[in-house]
Order: C-alpha cells, then structure tokens, then sequence
C-alpha cells in the first residue's frame, strides 16, 4: 500500500493486532475499520480495572469497510484484534484508518 497505514509485523501470523489510546474516556457506539485484509475481529475495551474486555466481534462485508456496532461503552482504549484474513490477502494485514465514534 502507499500512504500512512499500519501493518502487522509477522507474515499470514494471526492473530494481529492494534490498539487506539485516548486521553480522557469517551462513549463510543460505532468504531469502522479501513482495511483490505481483516476478515473477522474482535473489539476489546480497556475496564477500569484495567483488563481488557471484549465488547464485540465483527465479519467483513463483501466491499467497504467493517462497521462495528457497539453497547455504548465508555473507553480509553480500544483493541482490535484480527483474527482471519480475507482470502488472497497477505501476505500481512493492512489498516489504513480506524474510526470511533462518540455517543
């Protein structure tokens, strides 16, 4: 790919994963995600015990990007974990842009 994305370090090596850090806690109900390579994922939220919970698992669609639908939940962090690639994919997985949206 050209431009800024992110990439994962190890090749066809799942699962990959990549996580967002705010400053201050917001509620988010929707996070998109831009990538041509994720399949399937999972979304974990940082708790205040600071362990992380997952709060949501997502497929791609045929086209576009994963559109994530959440509880509302109150975060700081936010975690995306890969854990399929679309076929004919890779040899790495690709993130291009992240979206969270506050409720």
């Amino acid at each position: 790919p050209t431009g800024l994305a992110w990439r994962d370090g190890t090749t066809r090596k799942l699962p990959d994963w990549i996580e967002l850090h705010w400053p201050r806690k917001f509620t988010t109900g929707r996070i998109v995600l831009y990538s041509p390579t994720a399949a399937e994922l999972h979304v974990l939220v940082e708790k205040q015990t600071g362990a992380l919970q997952e709060v949501a698992q997502a497929k791609a669609p045929d086209k576009g990007p994963i559109q994530i639908t959440l509880g509302p939940v109150q975060a700081s962090t936010v975690r995306i974990v890969i854990t399929k690639m679309r076929p004919g994919a890779g040899p790495f997985n690709v993130v291009h842009e992240v979206e969270a949206y506050e409720r």
